[in-house]
Formats: C-alpha cells, structure tokens, sequence
C-alpha cells in the first residue's frame, strides 16, 4: 500500500489546514529522526531539543528564513495556509507565529502527499541548516 499520494496538482488545491495536519506529522517524525542519528542523547535530551525546531515560533522564523526559496506554487499554499481563519492557535505562541507555522507544514505536507521527495529534503536542509546557524 502507498501511503503518499502522486497527484500534485489536486493536493494543491485540498485544505491547507489538512496539508498542514500532515505536514506537521512529517516534520516531527523527519525532525526526530534527524536527532536521533546526529546524537547518542536520551530520549529527554531530544525531546527538548525537538522543541527548537518544532514549536510554533521556530516553525514562524523557519517560514521567514526559507520564504525566498520557495516556489511561486509553494508561497502562494503558505499564503493560502497562513491566511486561512482559524478559530484555534498555539497556546504558547502568537497567532501570527501560529500561522505562519501552519503555512510551513501546509508547503511539507503538500511536498509530502504529492511525493516530491527530493523537493521536500531541500526544504527540509533549509529548516536545519538555519537553525544551526543560530
């Protein structure tokens, strides 16, 4: 069974909060995996060092670092995703960083679903390579 699906173009046009579901489940798995083979840490250690990457701010600032290597088609399902109402948010972050996290895991989670494998490591290398510059 596949569980990606490969018709990009229909999944571009399907709700940015599910894109963002999915995309916040791909990056948390991907996120943890890396950890994991780049440190002989407990699993405590990780974990606090997973919230560097996957909180709603981190997410925010990562949104902003790679915004001008993204594709056209990718910024505009991020302004999509970001601008979409939400009656919810982060309850230890802003709206404007929740939305802004919501349009960085919508443009994975489409990546993801749409099996563009190789696009979605560069974006995924972006995240990384930022925040170990900071």
């Amino acid at each position: 069974m596949s569980i990606m699906i490969d018709d990009g173009k229909s999944m571009l046009y399907t709700d940015p909060q599910v894109l963002a579901w999915i995309g916040d489940a791909y990056l948390t798995l991907a996120i943890r995996v890396w950890l994991m083979s780049n440190s002989n840490a407990s699993a405590g250690v990780l974990h606090t060092r997973m919230k560097k990457y996957i909180s709603a701010a981190a997410q925010a600032r990562k949104w902003e670092e790679i915004y001008e290597s993204l594709t056209e088609e990718e910024k505009d399902l991020g302004r999509r995703a970001r601008n979409r109402h939400t009656v919810s948010s982060s309850k230890n972050s802003s709206l404007a960083d929740y939305k802004k996290a919501t349009a960085l895991e919508a443009v994975t989670g489409y990546l993801y679903l749409k099996n563009d494998l190789t696009r979605l490591n560069e974006i995924f290398e972006m995240i990384i390579q930022q925040k170990d510059k900071t």
